[in-house]
């Protein structure tokens, strides 16, 4: 077994952020504010009554959740019947509040301003792994990079003081096979994102994100050991995800081993 690439990437600190967050905020509110009446008129040409209402958004709605729903689950016929009838007997209340919300602008306007900064909030977060592939790259396109052994972009990429290649020995094969490669790659980053969402929110509350971590770590190791690259040794590649207690931030670790 020989390890040839091993590398932390973390989350972009708060002085990598882009100072015009702000103004992004203001142009979603903005944009939103003037796009009203096209939004109200788009809503209310599709579903202009009870029945469209039905056909266009409660039938999909309960028939999509009848699939989502684990049917060995105890709950099961409860859920997907209150979820059934909820929509159903909400079209009423549906079309009156988003008549008055958006039709007669009663809250709408009201409701994107008050929500400015739970925008932001979101963006903000988001921004701090993907960062704006233009002045600087986020965990997530390197991760990207490492997995499909395009050490020399990952280099250019890397951080320094951030980010931190441990080894590096080329050249590195990439960590899944070719014919399943974008489908892996896209899989863990999708991952990614989503525990990493989970884990800054419970960390918010003052709570430990290990479990979603550990969820993370486990998904990577299954997907690993099942479409690795047979030029990989399945048994020491690893993508894992975890809380670094000296700098603050959650890294993305890689480790792409050869037989």
């Amino acid at each position: 077994m020989a390890v040839v690439l091993n590398v932390d990437l973390s989350e972009l600190r708060d002085d990598l952020m882009p100072a015009e967050m702000q103004l992004i905020a203001d142009d979603w509110r903005d944009t939103l504010t003037f796009k009203r009446e096209k939004v109200w008129n788009n809503l209310n040409r599709k579903i202009p009554d009870e029945q469209h209402y039905i056909d266009y958004l409660a039938v999909p709605s309960y028939t999509n959740w009848y699939g989502f729903v684990n049917p060995n689950w105890p709950k099961f016929k409860k859920a997907v019947l209150t979820q059934k009838f909820g929509v159903l007997g909400a079209s009423s209340y549906f079309l009156t509040n988003v008549y008055y919300a958006i039709g007669l602008d009663y809250s709408f306007t009201e409701g994107v301003t008050e929500n400015v900064h739970k925008f932001r909030g979101k963006v903000y977060q988001i921004w701090k792994l993907t960062g704006d592939n233009d002045k600087v790259f986020g965990a997530l396109q390197k991760l990207q990079m490492a997995l499909t052994g395009n050490t020399a972009k990952l280099k250019k990429a890397v951080i320094e003081g951030l980010d931190v290649i441990n080894t590096l020995v080329e050249p590195v094969p990439p960590m899944f096979a070719p014919e399943v490669q974008s489908m892996c790659v896209s899989a863990v980053i999708q991952k990614a994102t989503e525990i990493y969402r989970l884990a800054k929110l419970v960390m918010q509350a003052g709570e430990d994100p290990t479990p979603y971590f550990t969820e993370f770590n486990t998904f990577c190791t299954n997907l690993i050991n099942t479409f690795a690259n047979p030029q990989v040794d399945p048994g020491n590649c690893f993508i894992r995800m975890d809380y670094n207690t000296a700098t603050g931030l959650i890294v993305i670790s890689v480790q792409i081993a050869t037989p």
